[in-house]
């Protein structure tokens, strides 16, 4: 497997995630841990993939910062509650 086919599974994994905190905060808060663990894998491979795939580097850190961001968001959210 490519790193390119990779960075695709990644855009596949985070929608995946935010449907998961999605379905967790309305219905089933047992999946927003399940989503926070799924959220951290994708961001420790973004973090290796920007380091391997030097021409997409500021596609990468943007899919970071959205992973950082709907993580801490939807948790935030899920604790409120």
């Amino acid at each position: 497997m490519d790193y390119e086919s990779l960075l695709d599974i990644l855009y596949s994994l985070l929608c995946l995630d935010i449907i998961l905190f999605s379905i967790g905060i309305k219905h089933f808060n047992g999946l927003i841990p399940i989503a926070d663990l799924l959220g951290l894998f994708i961001f420790s491979l973004l973090f290796w993939l920007q380091f391997k795939l030097k021409e997409r580097e500021d596609e990468i850190r943007w899919l970071m910062a959205i992973t950082f961001v709907v993580g801490s968001s939807f948790s935030w959210m899920a604790t409120a509650l």
